[in-house]
């Protein structure tokens, strides 16, 4: 049986490093472990746009931000890398009518929006990880045109599409709390 490692949404991360994350975020994380979670390609973008950002009004934060990141990159965390496998499930799930929402921009919307749910998508499938995010609506809009390895809400501890038996994870070694002093893995949560 293949070990259970998540691809994390870009919510996952960013709520854990908020300075009071959602309760039991931390815990699920640390208990699932850092060699249970991938990162990839979107989420650094996202993440790293989010400091960007900041940088104009806010050079401080972004600061700040930016060494948070390098934090997250230096967790000993899997990564899901875009393989032409993706690109090529990329590519057709842009060709789907009802997700364009998720690749084009209206024209009406003011602010500009990074679109990066079907990259995410297509990394779950092309590796087979499934995905945990705090934003199900969005991945069950992907999932009924693209069968995705399951959907996993950890606050809730809901499988909204269930993983192959083949995935099904297994219990945690130990129990884990939000203040384990013994976290050097999840030094990015302070």
């Amino acid at each position: 049986m293949a070990d259970l490692v998540y691809l994390m949404d870009t919510n996952i991360l960013s709520n854990a490093g908020l300075q009071r994350p959602p309760p039991g975020l931390r815990t699920w994380m640390k208990a699932v472990g850092a060699k249970s979670l991938a990162l990839s390609y979107p989420a650094i973008t996202e993440l790293r746009r989010g400091a960007h950002l900041a940088q104009k009004h806010d050079p401080q934060k972004a600061a700040r931000l930016h060494a948070w990141i390098e934090d997250i990159l230096s967790v000993d965390f899997r990564f899901a890398d875009f393989t032409p496998t993706a690109a090529s499930l990329y590519a057709e799930m842009t060709t789907v009518g009802p997700l364009r929402h998720f690749y084009k921009q209206p024209p009406e919307q003011k602010k500009d929006k990074l679109g990066h749910d079907l990259h995410f998508a297509a990394l779950s499938i092309a590796h087979q990880m499934p995905i945990a995010t705090m934003n199900i609506k969005d991945f069950m809009s992907i999932g009924r045109y693209f069968p995705l390895p399951g959907l996993y809400q950890p606050l809730e501890n809901i499988w909204y599409i269930n993983c192959p038996s083949s995935l099904r994870p297994k219990p945690p070694k130990r129990n884990r709390t939000e203040t384990d002093p013994d976290d050097r893995d999840f030094r990015f949560l302070k």
